[in-house]
């Protein structure tokens, strides 16, 4: 029988508890802004809801 993986404490995985958080957050914010940004360059238009998005994008970052 092959022994059992060991567990690794979540609580003790990250030395600041938020750090995860915070670099999955800024993660998934970057991903938004630069997907606002492609959306912007490929409309004729520009399209201002997608800019507003942006700009709450950047300023949140």
């Amino acid at each position: 029988m092959a022994e059992p993986r060991p567990r690794i404490p979540i609580a003790g995985a990250f030395p600041d508890k938020n750090s995860a958080f915070k670099d999955l957050t800024s993660d998934i914010f970057s991903m938004g802004k630069c997907t606002a940004e492609i959306f912007i360059k490929k409309s004729s238009e520009g399209l201002p809801l997608a800019r507003e998005k942006l700009e709450m994008a950047e300023r949140i970052l």
